[in-house]
């Protein structure tokens, strides 16, 4: 079985699950079935500079975010409250601001802004990680992990 997988294609055995071989450096969306003509396998993929390994954006804590976007003092970072021109201000674009506002309410608070929680998972996770019944399902390449209750 073939799988095309975030900065890399990966060969997996049917009969037990073991990966057999992989491709890496692709880039970090895959977003399509790889496909075989008896000589080539192509794969179709996209990424943008901020999202390769190392080129991440940097981010400030929600107090700073305040200080820079909430325009009108209300302690909320509003869609129409953020412009400008650098990484940050282009991440929270108004294009891009739905990703980040989590209860969809137009509006930044801390729990959309911070980080919640982390779980070291001490090994290379690409695959996409799974919702299901209030548990956050996620593979790495030697485990399989669940969260939540």
């Amino acid at each position: 079985m073939i799988i095309p997988e975030s900065f890399h294609l990966s060969s997996y055995s049917v009969q037990d699950g073991i990966r057999i071989w992989w491709v890496r450096g692709l880039p970090c969306v895959v977003i399509s079935v790889a496909s075989y003509d008896d000589a080539w396998l192509y794969i179709n993929g996209w990424g943008f500079a901020q999202n390769q390994a190392g080129r991440h954006v940097a981010t400030v804590a929600f107090a700073a975010g305040l200080t820079r976007y909430d325009k009108n003092g209300d302690g909320l970072v509003a869609k129409d409250e953020v412009s400008g021109t650098d990484p940050m201000d282009k991440m929270l674009s108004p294009a891009n601001f739905d990703v980040f506002d989590l209860d969809r309410d137009g509006k930044l608070t801390t729990s959309d802004w911070e980080v919640l929680a982390v779980d070291a998972l001490h090994d290379e996770a690409f695959a996409t990680p799974a919702i299901a019944d209030g548990r956050l399902y996620v593979r790495t390449r030697s485990m399989r992990s669940c969260f939540g209750t």
